[in-house]
């Protein structure tokens, strides 16, 4: 993307995520989908080619967009449910996204464990309830054209019914997450030790 350049969508855009080569911007919409602009430069071409589409099905606006730190992989947050597109090869478009389960209230924030390689994605919701996925488990669906499920490796010990405002993974020890809540209060939360 060319400093200066503009990018337009027909809708309110609320949030907006790149991949690190900025050859993907993404945006978070009001209509209920992630709308895509992938920016290709042929080899030997001085010119870049954009080409946008949008991926849908979301229960609700799409409040949230976060790429992981490699820009491989994108979590979303539209409803109950974070939906995951993979951005590697080809990139999403055609493809058949991960969508996470265990939220009973819309889901309000996420984060990606800041670690090379890491699929771990945390997500805080109305419900008060902080989740942790491995987005590389899911069930595989049984028909072709629906999503793949993913359910919690994890869940925060004693959730409070007090709504989940911001997640953030501590600099230091990539296993420990800080928590706020509407309420004010912080929580700190140790991921237990995975079995390899």
């Amino acid at each position: 993307m060319a400093p200066g350049m503009m990018l337009e969508y027909g809708t309110n855009v609320l949030s907006v995520a790149a991949t690190p080569g900025l050859s993907y911007v993404v945006g978070g919409c009001m209509d209920s989908c992630v709308h895509i602009w992938q920016f290709s430069t042929e080899e030997g071409a001085d010119k870049t080619e954009l080409v946008e589409y949008s991926c849908g099905g979301y229960m609700t606006k799409v409040g949230q967009v976060d790429f992981n730190s490699e820009g491989t992989a994108l979590a979303s947050i539209g409803g109950t449910q974070n939906t995951v597109w993979d951005f590697t090869g080809e990139g999403p478009a055609g493809s058949i996204p991960v969508v996470t389960l265990g939220h009973t209230k819309n889901c309000t924030c996420q984060a990606w464990q800041p670690v090379a390689g890491s699929k771990l994605l945390v997500t805080g919701g109305k419900d008060g309830r902080v989740l942790v996925y491995d987005t590389s488990l899911y069930a595989e669906p049984d028909e072709e054209g629906i999503p793949k499920f993913a359910a919690p490796i994890s869940v925060a010990p004693d959730p409070e019914p007090d709504e989940i405002t911001a997640l953030v993974w501590s600099s230091s020890d990539t296993r420990v997450l800080y928590v706020g809540h509407s309420s004010g209060l912080i929580r700190c939360w140790q991921i237990p030790e995975r079995p390899m």
